[in-house]
């Protein structure tokens, strides 16, 4: 059907549609938004190959093991070779003190446990109306959120299980594309502490419960009209 559909369709209408299911074209019109300045935050860079697309002043990338990190460092980037929780427990606070992270990737273990923490952490370090957003969170099929050996998305989606039921003073969405990129804002200086009561009940869940709800917990939202709306909404709300 899709083809059929491509098939008579403009090229360039192709082109446009084609660039809104990828997770950096949501990134580079969220840091748009806050003008010329921006500082842009990537967990669990690999590669390279998501940060070297980015658009921003400044761009620090965090990974314990990088492949090819003279590559990532190209084109101005700034590699930190550590751990995520390593990095917020050290070289964050002095990074982020006075120029605070606009917008940030978490795209690191594929763990539950470890993105929720990742997203959080972050939260401490945000400008006003900063924003965060989470690879992984809508795996197509169990497979996806449990094999390692395959396309895998792993736990994730357990995040957006989490804030939709624990988080009401965050705004939380997920858009429908490039395996599911939740989009986290709403942070303030003095967050709710995360209880892990919480995080344990959510941790508890099976890959069935998000199949049973998986428009309901991840607040699915198009990626050709929710995003720029609702990032918007966010920035002039502060």
């Amino acid at each position: 059907m899709l083809h059929a559909i491509k098939s008579v369709m403009p090229q360039a209408v192709i082109r446009r549609y084609e660039r809104e299911l990828r997770k950096e074209t949501h990134i580079n019109r969220a840091l748009r938004l806050f003008g010329a300045e921006t500082c842009y935050l990537e967990i669990g860079v690999r590669d390279g190959a998501c940060i070297r697309h980015i658009r921003a002043t400044r761009k620090i990338a965090v990974d314990p093991a990088p492949i090819g990190p003279e590559l990532i460092r190209a084109d101005g980037t700034q590699l930190i070779e550590l751990t995520s929780d390593d990095f917020f427990a050290g070289p964050a606070n002095d990074l982020f003190s006075s120029h605070p992270v606009h917008v940030a990737l978490v795209d690191g273990l594929h763990e539950f446990r470890q993105t929720l923490r990742d997203i959080m952490n972050i939260g401490r370090h945000l400008a006003k109306g900063g924003i965060v957003f989470a690879h992984d969170l809508n795996p197509p099929t169990r497979r996806h959120a449990e094999d390692m050996n395959g396309p895998w998305n792993g736990d994730v989606w357990k995040v957006g299980a989490y804030l939709t039921r624990f988080r009401p003073d965050l705004e939380f969405f997920t858009l429908d594309c490039d395996w599911g990129l939740g989009v986290v804002t709403g942070f303030t200086k003095t967050q709710t502490p995360v209880r892990e009561q919480d995080v344990e009940t959510i941790a508890a869940l099976d890959y069935a419960d998000l199949e049973r709800d998986r428009k309901a917990i991840l607040r699915l939202r198009s990626p050709l009209s929710a995003a720029p709306y609702l990032l918007r909404r966010r920035l002039t709300r502060g």
